[in-house]
C-alpha cells in the first residue's frame, strides 16, 4: 500500500478510560451530552426529563456521575433550577452548580411540601438530584421524598435517584417510580442488574472495571458509554 501511494488504513480506536465534559458539545436543552458513546465514539446524549435510576457498586463513580449530570444539564439548558438532596453529609452538597440544596432527612422533611409544589409547575424546569435515595427509607423524610418524586415526574421535570446497586431492592416504595420508569444509568452493573433493575437486557458485559464505564438504559435498550468528568473531577 506504501508503494502504492494509498494512505494508511485508520487504527481501530477504543473508548476511552476519561473525557472531560467540557470537551464534548453541550447538547441540546432536552437532550444534554453526558459522555462518549462506545459503539459510535461520539458524544453520547440523555433524556432530562422523567426519572433516572442512577446506580452501581462501590467505586464505580456513581457520586461523579451524579455531578456530571448536573454539570451536562448547566451546559444544556442555562436556565434549569438545579436542585440537590442528600441522605447525608457530602461535599457533593456545597458545589455551586447547585440553586438549592438540602441534606438529612430532618432538614428535607421541613421543607419537602413547599418543594413537592415548586415542583409542580413549569414542567422541564428543574432538575432533581436525589444523593442515596434508598437512605430516606424508614426515615421522617421517607413519604414527603417518594410524594416530591412523583409530583416531578408528573410535572416532567427530570429526577435523578442515585443509589448503591444493592440497595435498590430493599426500599420498595422509593425504587419504585424509577424501576417502573425503566431508564437509568447503570455502572459498572453485572450480567443481570440490566434485568432486575429496569427490565432491559445489557447483553454481554465486559469484566473490566472502570469508574464511569456503564450503559444508559431508556425505551428497552442498552448503549454503552464512558461518563465524562466534571470540572472539580478533572485531574
Amino acid at each position: 500500500m506504501l508503494r502504492q501511494g494509498l494512505e494508511a488504513a485508520p487504527g481501530i480506536e477504543r473508548l476511552p478510560e476519561q473525557v472531560a465534559l467540557d470537551v464534548l458539545p453541550a447538547g441540546r436543552p432536552d437532550l444534554p451530552i453526558i459522555g462518549v458513546d462506545d459503539e459510535t465514539l461520539l458524544p453520547a446524549e440523555v433524556m432530562a426529563r422523567g426519572p433516572l435510576l442512577l446506580a452501581g457498586p462501590p467505586g464505580a463513580g456513581r457520586t461523579v456521575a451524579l455531578v456530571t449530570l448536573a454539570y451536562a444539564l448547566r451546559r444544556s439548558n442555562p436556565d434549569t433550577e438545579l436542585i440537590y438532596i442528600g441522605a447525608r453529609r457530602s461535599a457533593v452538597a456545597s458545589l455551586p452548580i447547585w440553586n438549592r440544596s438540602v441534606v438529612g432527612a430532618e432538614d428535607l422533611a421541613g421543607i419537602v411540601e413547599d418543594l413537592v409544589e415548586h415542583s409542580s409547575g413549569n414542567p422541564g424546569a428543574l432538575g432533581i438530584f436525589i444523593e442515596g435515595l434508598t437512605e430516606f427509607t424508614d426515615t421522617s423524610a421517607e413519604s414527603g421524598v417518594g410524594r416530591l418524586v412523583s409530583a416531578s415526574i408528573k410535572a416532567d421535570q427530570w429526577v435523578i435517584g442515585e443509589s448503591e446497586t444493592s440497595t435498590w431492592s430493599s426500599a420498595w416504595s422509593l425504587s419504585q417510580p424509577f424501576k417502573s420508569g425503566r431508564r437509568g444509568l447503570l455502572l459498572n452493573p453485572g450480567d443481570i442488574e440490566g434485568d432486575s433493575l429496569l427490565n432491559t437486557s445489557l447483553g454481554r458485559i465486559s469484566p473490566e472495571f472502570i469508574p464511569g464505564r456503564g450503559y444508559i438504559v431508556g425505551r428497552g435498550k442498552a448503549r454503552k458509554l464512558q461518563v465524562a468528568l466534571p470540572p472539580e473531577n478533572r485531574d
